[in-house]
């Protein structure tokens, strides 16, 4: 297993490549390089890598049989469809928590949402039961729905957290309220009507004491309360949106840990690999195969990208915030090759550095040898 201070370094570098600016998705509107400020302000308030922090702690908290709550999904007003970016990563992350720490996850979305989720969990290998079927049966997942109205939001909130008593709470891709309480689009859209608040159940687990995980890629989703001064100075609708609110776009949703990325789904990924170290098991990240299965299959179940609007079953049509799923998929392979390369090339390296005593001895031989011609 590698060294704590290894793996912090390792992790720097899977920051760095979640978080940076592959594609076009904010060129013309914002005028910095966006997500990669994003994620140097999380890293300055929280000091460690993001990565680093969200698997270490939910090695800490999950014991074998906990569940853990996964909230995901977003509806796209303009097409009325779900985002192929949230439940992709929900589902992978959900399966390596299953294999690296024997957890049970409980995915929470909008009703509306639930194929796509199904089709995601299908797509990670994790079979899809009512709640009351998945108990501590590996490889079983649950996906629940959680109310529209805020009244209702608060109280089921309390009853989701009695019932499942879950060790961990992570949102990716999922809105949060602004400052006034209004859910928007990045482009400062109010969405409430369509966008649960389920928000409201990580602030619960917070004063509960329950671990809570942010993943977000723009600003406006759970966890982005905790650099809401960055949003706020550098995102043209931080401040003040297009809607009857005029409080912004800028979330106002903390978690104990923020993972911002250029894509969420890559910083669910990210969080994958980064547990990979610390179990030192390469196989809890999952293959560039199973990525394109699964936004395969999230596609064939009607999720969508914008600004295209498209899906389907060829990996390219299945787009992921504008980008062409292949995108995703060598995200993975590089996260993967990261995870076997510093796992097995460390070892090799303590192998050449603290050779056998035989070894020893015929390095000697060979090098008089040598030296004697």
């Amino acid at each position: 297993m590698l060294p704590e201070s290894e793996i912090k370094n390792v992790c720097n570098s899977i920051d760095q490549l979640i978080s940076t600016s592959i594609g076009a998705k904010f060129s013309g509107y914002i005028a910095c390089d966006y997500i990669p400020a994003l994620a140097k302000a999380a890293r300055e308030k929280q000091l460690e890598p993001a990565t680093y922090l969200a698997a270490k702690k939910l090695r800490e908290a999950i014991k074998p049989g906990d569940r853990v709550i996964i909230a995901t999904g977003w509806i796209l007003a303009h097409y009325m469809a779900g985002e192929t970016d949230g439940p992709p990563g929900a589902a992978t992350l959900a399966r390596a928590l299953d294999l690296g720490l024997e957890a049970r996850p409980v995915i929470i979305t909008e009703p509306m949402l639930n194929d796509v989720c199904t089709a995601a969990c299908i797509g990670a290998g994790l079979r899809v039961f009512p709640l009351d079927k998945t108990g501590e049966i590996p490889r079983r997942i649950a996906i629940i729905n959680f109310p529209f109205d805020k009244d209702k939001a608060r109280k089921n909130a309390d009853e989701i957290l009695d019932k499942l008593n879950p060790s961990a709470c992570i949102a990716v891709e999922k809105g949060s309220r602004n400052f006034k309480g209004v859910y928007h689009t990045l482009w400062g859209l109010d969405i409430s009507p369509i966008t649960s608040p389920v928000d409201i159940l990580f602030e619960r687990a917070r004063e509960r004491g329950i671990l809570t995980i942010g993943v977000g890629d723009g600003g406006n989703e759970i966890g982005m309360g905790l650099i809401a001064d960055t949003i706020n100075k550098l995102h043209p609708k931080g401040m003040k949106c297009d809607c009857p609110c005029g409080g912004g776009i800028t979330a106002s949703t903390i978690t104990d840990v923020l993972v911002v990325a250029f894509v969420s789904n890559w910083g669910a990924y990210g969080i994958e690999a980064a547990l990979a170290f610390m179990l030192d098991r390469e196989d809890v990240l999952h293959s560039p195969e199973v990525e394109r299965f699964v936004l395969q299959q999230t596609g064939l179940a009607g999720a969508v990208a914008s600004p295209y609007g498209y899906s389907g079953p060829a990996i390219n049509q299945t787009r992921v915030d504008q980008m062409p799923g292949e995108i995703s998929v060598i995200i993975v392979e590089l996260l993967n090759y990261m995870v076997q390369s510093y796992m097995r090339e460390t070892k090799m390296r303590d192998w050449y550095r603290a050779p056998s005593q035989r070894q020893k001895e015929l390095m000697t031989k060979w090098i008089r040898e040598l030296g004697a011609k």
